[in-house]
């Protein structure tokens, strides 16, 4: 009916459904990372992820970080709206238009400044990659 696996982690139809996509996510996540994961709010150190469920999951068109990476995609997607029609990327503060563009531009920003940043425990907290920071300069963002 949906065409894909990317069901909502409180979706309304069917919060069980819901609930288990989340947590494949945190066990592929703590796998992945070999590190503890959140799960229903309790820290677990063990994951039952293995290797099969990763390529049954998979095959049916799973994918594992869609939260992070479609929020992300959305604004890019909405700031070059934004350049279409304005010429430039610079998205106001306070722009009432889209407020989460606006935001999303600022912390765009902030993340890049702790990138850059001398001191070594800002670096470590920003979120930035060279892959966004390739995406954003190929279309003018400063």
């Amino acid at each position: 009916v949906y065409g894909n696996c990317n069901v909502p982690q409180n979706w309304k139809e069917n919060s069980s459904l819901g609930r288990w996509v989340s947590q494949q996510r945190d066990q592929y996540m703590l796998l992945t990372n070999n590190k503890s994961a959140t799960i229903q709010g309790r820290r677990r150190r063990s994951t039952s992820m293995t290797p099969e469920r990763i390529s049954a999951l998979e095959s049916i068109g799973f994918e594992w970080v869609l939260m992070i990476l479609t929020e992300w995609e959305v604004r890019l997607d909405e700031l070059k709206t934004y350049k279409a029609k304005y010429g430039d990327c610079n998205v106001p503060h306070q722009w009432s238009e889209n407020p989460q563009l606006a935001k999303w531009v600022g912390r765009q920003r902030h993340q890049y400044m702790l990138l850059m940043s001398d001191d070594p425990e800002k670096r470590r907290k920003s979120q930035m990659t060279p892959e966004r920071i390739s995406v954003l300069e190929s279309i003018g963002f400063e």
